[in-house]
């Protein structure tokens, strides 16, 4: 396996991960939130940005990590 199949292999994994969160935040997190009232909504909001936030290593890992693999991926794609 040279660099730009492992390259493809990394972006193609992380991406699918942050789709997977994006979509189950949005099916099920959203869903369950929306049944609260206004002031339950913000602070259960207020706290999932706190744990974000605070440099949540798994989180930031897989979020950032995509975005440096997919350049990573084009950059060997063009060279």
């Amino acid at each position: 396996m040279n660099l730009m199949q492992f390259a493809i292999l990394l972006c193609t994994l992380l991406c699918s991960l942050v789709a997977g969160l994006v979509f189950t935040f949005a099916v099920v997190v959203m869903t369950g939130i929306r049944t609260m009232g206004y002031l339950e909504f913000l602070k259960s909001f207020k706290a999932m940005d706190r744990v974000i936030q605070n440099n949540h290593p798994i989180f930031m890992l897989v979020w950032l990590g995509s975005v440096v693999a997919l350049i990573a991926s084009t950059v060997l794609g063009i060279w």
